[in-house]
């Protein structure tokens, strides 16, 4: 295994990219509310109560999360925010 980077011998992915952060960076307050509810499994409906907003804008705000993060699922996003160290208590090999 001389080729392999050693990050991937350790089972680690590598560092995010600039563009990664740079979008990550880009979400919004409340986008980044969402995105602390994401985890704990929370239904839309859920969420929106939580913030005292509507579903709509909830499925709003996933939306841009995703887009943002170059995500398509909850799970992608979450391990997304993970990888980049955006959710407190995220370490690097959180997944």
């Amino acid at each position: 295994m001389p080729d392999s980077p050693p990050s991937e011998l350790a089972g680690h992915r590598p560092s995010p990219s600039r563009r990664q952060v740079k979008a990550a960076t880009l979400l919004t307050r409340r986008e980044r509310a969402v995105l602390l509810l994401l985890p704990p499994q929370l239904s839309t409906q859920e969420m929106a109560h939580e913030l005292y907003v509507s579903v709509n804008t909830v499925r709003s705000q996933v939306q841009a999360i995703y887009r943002k993060l170059q995500v398509t699922s909850r799970a992608d996003a979450v391990a997304q925010v993970r990888h980049l160290r955006l959710l407190p208590g995220s370490t690097p090999t959180d997944r």
